[in-house]
């Protein structure tokens, strides 16, 4: 087989863009050949489980992600305030201040395939125990703390669709200030 021309990590990039605008079903063989610039050979070089492969990497790499960028920084030290200001920068940072679709809803548009529910499920599951990490830090029971959690949840993921949807990155910046208050009150 000829050497690769593209590394795995600019590939699994462009896969990551992909999905998240156009969701799994949106997504073809075809379109990913075109986007990547790669042939069939090329790709199932990299993912030999095809499409599927590809989605389960690009999960796997989003939730590498948020436990290194969220989920580590809940669980770190600091103050419950510092600790989630540093959480929901990075949060804002990954959906380029509201600009970007939310990755894992992308999965779960169209007909879901259900080898893919079970790891976006994880992946919201993680987002909201981090969210409650913080919460009951504060002082609040465990059913407040995971209220509150799936709230921020809730709001973010709103808000990622009516900042899009008009076009306003301020409802986006607007929604992350307003979880800080959530959290930690």
């Amino acid at each position: 087989m000829p050497a690769p021309i593209s590394s795995r990590k600019r590939v699994l990039d462009q896969l990551v863009g992909l999905f998240r605008r156009d969701g799994y079903d949106g997504v073809s063989i075809s379109r990913i050949s075109d986007v990547t610039g790669l042939g069939r050979p090329s790709l199932y070089y990299y993912f030999p489980g095809g499409k599927d492969e590809m989605a389960h990497a690009v999960l796997d790499a989003a939730s590498k992600w948020f436990d290194e960028n969220v989920a580590a920084v809940a669980r770190g030290d600091g103050t419950p305030a510092s600790r989630l200001k540093t959480m929901l920068v990075n949060i804002d940072r990954f959906y380029s201040g509201g600009r970007e679709a939310c990755l894992l809803n992308a999965f779960m548009l169209g007909e879901t395939n259900a080898a893919l529910s079970k790891p976006v499920r994880a992946a919201f599951e993680a987002w909201v125990d981090a969210f409650a990490l913080i919460s009951r830090d504060t002082g609040a029971t465990k059913t407040q703390a995971r209220r509150r959690a799936e709230g921020a949840v809730a709001r973010i993921q709103g808000a990622l669709v009516l900042a899009r949807s008009l076009n306003d990155d301020a409802i986006f910046a607007r929604t992350l200030r307003d979880i800080e208050t959530l959290i930690l009150e």
